[in-house]
């Protein structure tokens, strides 16, 4: 499958989407621009994101593991992520640029947001946006990251 993703601004995503949503509380507490410390998650303050959000901690050998598949993920996906390995859950054919994507944020590159088709094996691609965020266990490194990925027309209520 060809890689269908586009890098975008994230005054392309609506207002309401998800990973606007979460980006307000990323922004608030973030303090370099690059990441932001686990601790500061609270979940309580996100709980309308929740069900879009993946959690990636970030492995020696440069793979990531998911911590936690939020449920539209897994609706999403069309299965549980969480404890599985990216490397083992992730088209070949498309993983190449979304490991890009991954070790630029881990690198401090980030938030990037992005817009595309995710290939599901066996259905029909599903059209959504991106948001990939750094965070911080020991504040010395990125080595846990967020991706927010809902459908193109998915709102969240306010936070």
């Amino acid at each position: 499958m060809a890689d269908s993703f586009e890098s975008i601004s994230k005054e392309e995503i609506p207002e309401n989407h998800p990973v606007l949503r979460f980006d307000v509380f990323w922004r608030a507490a973030t303090k370099d621009n690059k990441s932001v410390s686990w601790k500061d998650l609270s979940p309580m303050k996100m709980a309308p994101v929740l069900p879009w959000i993946l959690v990636l901690d970030c492995l020696p050998d440069n793979d990531y593991m998911f911590r936690v598949s939020g449920t539209g993920c897994d609706m999403i996906f069309d299965r549980k992520l969480t404890g599985n390995k990216f490397s083992e859950h992730v088209e070949k054919s498309w993983a190449k640029s979304r490991y890009e994507d991954l070790l630029a944020v881990k690198s401090g590159a980030g938030p990037l947001y992005a817009k595309g088709n995710l290939p599901v094996k066996d259905r029909d691609h599903v059209k959504i946006f991106r948001g990939l965020y750094g965070f911080t266990s020991d504040g010395t490194e990125i080595d846990r990251l967020v991706v927010v990925v809902a459908p193109l027309n998915q709102s969240s209520t306010a936070l």
